[in-house]
C-alpha cells in the first residue's frame, strides 16, 4: 500500500521517479484525486473535473496513468491518452484541427496537497513531453480551466500554446485548449500584435479571437498581457 507523506524541501528531482500505475492502485489514485479536490478553496473547486471510478478503471487498464514517486512514495500522477479520441476534449474538439491518431492528450496532472510546490508537476510534464518528443506522434493536447493559473502557467512554460476555447455546457466554466506541436514555430521577439487582457475576465473576447485562427504564444500573469503569434 502507498502512503502519503510530506515532500521535504531538500528533496532533489534525482529522487523523483515515474512509473506506470496498475489496476490494483485504483483506491490510492481515487484517494489522491479526492485529497487534491478537498484541499482546494471552494471558489477553486472547478479547477479540476473529478474522474469517476469507472473512468480510472479504464485508464489504468489501458496503461494510461503514470504516477510520480519520491523515495517510493506515491505523490501524484497524470493521464496520457494516445491515440486521442473525439471525446477527450470537452465540447470543442469539432472546432479544432486534430489528427486524433497522431496526438496524445495529457490530463489530470495532480500532485498530493502535502507535496505541492516542490516541482513534481514540472517534473511530470518534462517527462511526458520528453516521451512525446521521442515518439512518432505529432501533437500533444491539454484542456485547462481559464482561471486555473498554476496549470495554465505550467503548460505554457513547457511550450504549449492556447489555440481554442469554449465554455463547459454544464456549468459554463471557461476552458482553453492547448497544443504542443513538434513543428512549433519559434517565438517572435518582436510581436506585431499584443493585447492586454485577463484570460478569465475577458474570456469571451479572447475565445472569439481564437476562433479566427489566432494563437496565443504566451501569457504573463503579472502584467496580464497576452502575446498573440503574428
Amino acid at each position: 500500500m502507498f502512503s502519503h507523506t510530506t515532500c521535504k524541501k531538500q528533496q532533489k528531482q534525482s529522487s523523483f521517479q515515474m512509473k506506470l500505475l496498475k489496476p490494483s492502485d485504483l483506491d490510492e489514485v481515487l484517494k489522491l484525486q479526492q485529497d487534491v479536490y478537498d484541499a482546494l478553496p471552494e471558489e477553486k473547486k472547478n479547477f479540476i473535473v473529478l474522474k469517476k471510478k469507472e473512468q480510472y478503471e479504464t485508464f489504468l487498464k489501458n496503461k494510461q496513468v503514470i504516477g510520480v514517486f519520491v523515495e517510493g512514495v506515491y505523490l501524484g500522477h497524470l493521464i496520457a491518452s494516445s491515440p486521442m479520441k473525439e471525446t477527450d476534449l470537452t465540447n470543442g474538439v469539432d472546432d479544432l484541427s486534430i489528427e486524433l491518431d497522431q496526438s496524445v492528450y495529457i490530463q489530470n496532472v495532480l500532485v498530493s496537497p502535502q507535496a505541492q510546490g516542490y516541482g513534481l508537476m514540472s517534473f511530470m510534464m518534462e517527462k511526458a513531453i520528453s516521451a512525446f518528443e521521442k515518439s512518432s506522434l505529432k501533437e500533444a493536447w491539454a484542456e485547462v480551466a481559464a482561471y486555473n493559473e498554476p496549470s495554465l502557467r505550467g503548460f505554457l512554460s513547457k511550450g504549449f500554446e492556447i489555440v481554442g476555447a469554449t465554455r463547459d455546457l454544464d456549468d459554463g466554466c471557461p476552458l482553453y485548449f492547448l497544443r504542443l506541436s513538434k513543428n512549433k514555430k519559434p517565438a517572435n521577439d518582436h510581436p506585431t500584435e499584443t493585447e492586454k487582457a485577463c484570460l478569465d475576465k475577458d474570456f469571451d473576447k479572447v475565445a472569439k479571437k481564437l476562433k479566427t485562427g489566432k494563437v496565443i504564444e504566451s501569457f504573463c500573469y503579472k502584467t496580464k498581457k497576452i502575446l498573440w503569434r503574428p
